[in-house]
This record gives structure tokens, sequence and C-alpha cells, in this order.
């Protein structure tokens, strides 16, 4: 019986973790090493049978080595399913401590996925996603360069795209060489690139944001990622069957995918 566990939820900002329990307690620590090892060390003699937590713009990658380290069964959230949680139970009122103590009581009442420690996918997550903002950043810049009239102007906007440009290219050899350090990973992204249609951007963010690609089921992974179709039937409708859900990194709406 689940009422007989105690389940955690944590609300990741970029300088505080609110803490809430199923039992009531809460508390708020530092979103640093010093907070980590303070979190894991209390929630380690508490013994819960899950913490839980919404990805937050990578704030939440320290805390979740922190904890998985220590031996806690750690679940990411999506932030989605957790509001649509919240509507369920009648919660309009929205702060940091309400939001910990809602996503307790999700991992409490819905079952998920354990985090498994990766430490290599972390440190490709890591590139990944350097070189993801710096396309991003590229974009932004280029599109400001076209509205602008003054010569020192795109003149600056040329240098700084060619930096930009330049760090890629960096990021990019650095990726490469550290997959191809790896005897696993250098398979893996022999495997997918034999794919037609996958190059190594994307085997390298495949690797570092699924890396149970190869060990789930490819319906699993469709669920995953959030390309599964689920049914829309009920009584005489006959509705299409649609795609959603998904980790937030793979969601519709994520920029995560490969430039």
């Amino acid at each position: 019986m689940t009422q007989d566990r105690v389940f955690v939820g944590i609300d990741v900002s970029k300088a505080r973790l609110d803490v809430a329990l199923t039992t009531g307690e809460a508390w708020s620590v530092s979103n640093d090493r010093a907070g980590w090892r303070a979190l894991a060390d209390q929630l380690q003699t508490i013994r819960p049978e899950a913490v839980g937590l919404e990805p937050s713009g990578g704030y939440e990658r320290g805390l979740v080595e922190a904890l998985t380290q220590a031996g806690l069964a750690v679940r990411r959230v999506e932030a989605g399913r957790v509001r649509a949680f919240a509507g369920v139970l009648g919660l309009k009122a929205k702060t940091d401590l309400i939001d910990a103590q809602l996503i307790a009581r999700f991992v409490q009442t819905l079952p998920g996925r354990t985090v498994e420690p990766n430490a290599r996918a972390q440190a490709l997550a890591e590139l990944v996603d350097a070189r993801r903002a710096l396309c991003e950043e590229q974009v932004r810049v280029r599109n400001q360069a076209e509205q602008v009239r003054d010569p020192m102007l795109r003149r600056m906007a040329a240098r700084r795209l060619n930096r930009m440009k330049a760090d890629v290219v960096l990021l990019e050899k650095r990726l490469a060489a550290t997959v191809a350090a790896d005897p696993d990973l250098a398979e893996r992204d022999r495997l997918m690139r034999s794919v037609p249609g996958v190059g190594p951007v994307l085997s390298w963010t495949l690797m570092a944001h699924l890396p149970e690609l190869g060990r789930l089921s490819h319906k699993q992974i469709a669920a995953l990622v959030g390309v599964a179709p689920y049914d829309r039937q009920s009584g005489s409708l006959k509705g299409r069957s649609m795609i959603r859900g998904g980790d937030a990194p793979w969601s519709a709406t994520s920029p995560i995918w490969p430039h």
C-alpha cells in the first residue's frame, strides 16, 4: 500500500530546491553541492520509495546525480502531466512549495520510470546541449542582422556569427573524440549512423538523451520519445490515433532535435 511509503517531490529553481514529503514535511535547501549533499543525506535516513522532480533547464542535473549516487530512486516527471494531475485534484494555486507537494503526490499515485545513473550520457548531453544552444543563438543573431542597416552593427553580427561557427566546430570535434574514446559508444554510434538519414549530430543526441535505446522494445522507446500513437475511440466515435506525451527532451515542442 503506497500510503505506508514515503514519496518526495522537489521543485527545482536556479538557486533553491523546495522539498515536500507525502507525510506533510517540507523544507528548502540551496541548489548547489552543499545543498545536494545535505538533501541526499537527509533522504537516505527517510528511505523514500521515490523522489520526483521536473526537468528544469539543466538546473536539476547536479541534484539528480547526487541523489542517484546516494542510491535513491529518482523519477523525472513531465510538467504537463503534473499540471493535468493538479487539475484533476482541483488545485489552482501555484507556488514552489505547492509544486513540490504536487510532485510528491504525483509520484505516489502514478507509476514512473526511475532515472538510471549514466555518466557517459550525462557528459554527452552537456556537449550536445551546448552545441544546440549555440546553433539556436546563431539563428537568433542571423535573423537580427538581417533587420539592421548600420554597417558597424552588421560587422559586429558577422564577427559573432564567425566565432559561434568556430565554437560549434570545436564542440563537434570534442563530441567525436568523446564517442571515439569509448568503445561501447563508438559501436553504438557506428550502428546508428549505418541507418540512412542518421548523421553524427542525431546519433550523438540519441546517445545523450535516449540512453535506453537498444535496451527497451521499439514500442517502449516510441512511448518514451512521444511518437507512439494512442487510440481515440469511445462508443461510436472512431477517432484518429494521435501521438502525445513522452519525456520532456523529446516532446514535440522541445528544441532538443538536432540542427
